[in-house]
This record gives C-alpha cells, structure tokens and sequence, in this order.
C-alpha cells in the first residue's frame, strides 16, 4: 500500500506540474495531500509540490535550435540529490523518462555536481510529432527519437547555457 501510494502521488505530482491550468485535489486515507486550484503558471504549483527549498533554487530555462525547444526548469547545483526523483520530463507535454536527456543534463552540470547525484529539473521538450516515437511503451512512459545526437546537443546545450547565464 505504501509503494502504490507512492506511485499515485509522484504521478500526480507530474501531472500537476504540467498541467496548471487543471486544478487538482489528492486524498489519501481520509487527508487532504494537495488541493490545487488552477492557474496560469507552472511556477505557482511548484512550492506547493516540491517545496520552498526546491523553488528557490530554480533556473528558467527556454531555449531553442532547429526544430527542439526546452522549456521550464532547472535547479541550482546545491539541490541535487542521490534519486533521481526530482526529475520531471515531458516531451509536448507528455511525461516520460528518458536516460539520454537525463545523461545531457547531467553532463552539463559536469562537476557542479558530484558523480553520484542527480540534478533537479522540471522541463518539456517540444518536438515536431514525427520526431518522436511514443508507441515504444505500453504505458507511453518512454519515446523513441529521430534524432538522438541532435536531442542531446541541444539539451545540452541549453543547460550550460542556462548555467552560465547565472554565472554558475
């Protein structure tokens, strides 16, 4: 019960991330998790579903080449952690999990962060649709790319860029 619970509460952490404009209420054994009423911005639900900690380190980040545009978020070095839960990734705004981007993010953080940790972010990649293949999973949790070189290139790209703006 605890680990399906778990589940259910991370997936609607994600949905609710990219979603804003959906309000949302989460009640576990009789206890209110979340009540979110919808807004406009991304950035309003992230303190209420990560904390203020994580909130006051994120890094805007909307960047563009060719035809893959990043959007969202990342976090300062400080907050990466050991899991890699605080990783929210869409492609056109579908959650997946995907180990190439996670790798480009990662290794433009290079050794801002130590080896054995994981940078937060909460981004959407945009793509044409004939760029991604999402019929890979039966749950659609992970995609094929036409592309990949061009993908990692570009995300990593956009994160060092986003660092550096920040004179990080």
């Amino acid at each position: 019960a605890r680990t399906e619970s778990r589940h259910i509460i991370d997936y609607m952490t994600r949905v609710a991330l990219h979603y804003p404009q959906v309000s949302f209420s989460f009640m576990h054994n009789n206890k209110i998790l979340f009540d979110l009423p919808r807004t406009e911005k991304q950035l309003e639900r992230i303190p209420s579903l990560l904390g203020e900690h994580f909130f006051t380190s994120l890094l805007p980040v909307d960047a563009e080449e060719g035809s893959v545009r990043l959007v969202g978020f990342l976090t300062k070095p400080q907050t990466a952690t050991q899991i890699n839960q605080k990783q929210y990734l869409t492609v056109n705004n579908r959650s997946i999990t995907d180990k190439m981007i996670s790798t480009a993010i990662k290794d433009a953080y290079g050794t801002l962060v130590e080896q054995t940790t994981h940078p937060a972010y909460i981004l959407n990649v945009i793509v044409p649709q004939e760029f991604v293949d999402v019929n890979v999973h039966p749950r659609k949790e992970t995609v094929r790319f036409a592309n990949h070189s061009l993908l990692y290139d570009t995300v990593f790209a956009a994160v060092k860029k986003t660092l550096g703006q920040h004179k990080i």
